[in-house]
């Protein structure tokens, strides 16, 4: 398992999974490889067996906020916000200060347009992941859609404080901003 997270860090995918798809055949209920085997289905674009994952976890574990977390990813695809809310609803019981759980229901909050509730969740994750760069960026975006640029401004340069390789995706977003302060 650890080789396969290595290979999915580098963005080596294919030998990811691979190596992910072994582990489970020794182990087929370890739980942290098949939460992570769903994540790289994902980033290789077979939603479909991310989602067989995803299930497959909370069947082993119905508790298991990743399982829920990964759902809540799989339904804010494919814009079903209600339920990727509900998902996330269920981790966030389960594990009240997961701060990942929070991001990703801030950014189905702000595709549903509670900007509101997306804030607070944004801070959510912030408070409870202050190292993670997509939190940074994600309560960014919400504070840019509420017309906060100057907050959305120093979320987007603490990210790229936190990982200075979000500055090229970020780049053209934060020239914007700048250029909207006022002399």
């Amino acid at each position: 398992r650890d080789w396969a997270y290595d290979e999915g860090e580098r963005g080596r995918y294919e030998l990811a999974l691979k190596d992910f798809d072994d582990a489970l055949k020794l182990a087929p209920k370890r739980r942290g490889a098949l939460f992570l085997r769903g994540n790289v289905k994902q980033l290789l674009e077979d939603p479909e067996g991310s989602f067989a994952d995803k299930q497959a976890l909370l069947e082993l574990n119905p508790k298991d906020p990743k399982g829920h977390l990964g759902l809540c990813s799989y339904y804010a695809e494919r814009k079903e916000l209600r339920r990727a809310v509900g998902h996330c609803d269920k981790a966030a019981d389960l594990d009240p200060r997961y701060g990942e759980v929070f991001r990703h229901r801030c950014l189905a909050r702000m595709d549903m347009g509670n900007l509101g509730a997306a804030l607070e969740d944004c801070d959510r994750a912030v408070r409870f992941s202050p190292g993670q760069d997509d939190a940074w960026v994600s309560r960014g975006w919400v504070r840019d859609r509420r017309k906060d640029h100057a907050g959305a401004l120093a979320d987007f340069e603490r990210a790229v404080a936190l990982n200075p390789r979000k500055a090229g995706g970020l780049a053209e977003k934060m020239a914007d901003l700048k250029s909207r302060r006022r002399p």
